[in-house]
């Protein structure tokens, strides 16, 4: 089962990414969610063309989505975790750094998880004992075991008291490290 839901999540996540390089660029209409927290309509299109392909081939599966959709239930044993344009704000500015992010879980522990990068055709998977790839190959966690030779990376929290936060750490970490990276994708970063 495994396997064909890898399977599965790979594809939907090379298609959805080409939605989502394919609407890039262009007027987005640009809804806020919250503080600091928008949506795109390209985040809305890339989820629905995600949940109707997993519907396709595992219409018994559940789904816990970036995007709020009152037709999506999380309540099965398999649930698919989607963040349809992760770096959304990149998007919105036609900052070419974002990303499908596509997880599954099974009794709420992960099995599958895939990351799809459009612009520069980057497809990350890993498998719960099977190893994390870039584009087939097997790839591992830097070697880097000193804080000097780390490249710190870190994304922004929405509420002032996090960043406020962020920044102390920052500000502690900033002349220990090598260096100290925001792309604004989280799932990209965390791939890198």
């Amino acid at each position: 089962m495994q396997t064909d839901i890898l399977t599965t999540a790979k594809s939907i996540a090379r298609e959805a990414g080409k939605l989502a390089l394919t609407l890039f660029g262009g007027e987005r209409e640009l809804t806020q969610k919250g503080f600091r927290d928008f949506v795109t309509d390209a985040d809305y299109a890339v989820q629905n063309l995600i949940v109707a392909r997993v519907c396709e081939q595992f219409p018994e599966h559940g789904f816990l989505a970036e995007e709020d959709d009152a037709t999506l239930s999380d309540a099965a044993d398999i649930v698919w975790i989607i963040d349809p344009v992760d770096g959304t704000t990149n998007y919105s500015r036609n900052i070419p750094f974002f990303c499908v992010s596509i997880g599954v879980a099974q009794a709420g522990k992960p099995i599958v998880g895939v990351i799809y990068d459009p612009v520069r055709d980057e497809l990350f998977w890993a498998t719960k004992g099977g190893g994390a790839f870039l584009n087939g190959e097997p790839i591992t966690v830097s070697k880097i075991d000193t804080l000097a030779g780390a490249i710190i990376g870190h994304d922004w929290s929405r509420p002032r008291e996090m960043r406020d936060l962020i920044l102390k750490v920052l500000m502690e970490l900033a002349h220990e490290t090598r260096s100290i990276r925001c792309i604004g994708s989280a799932a990209i970063a965390l791939c890198w």
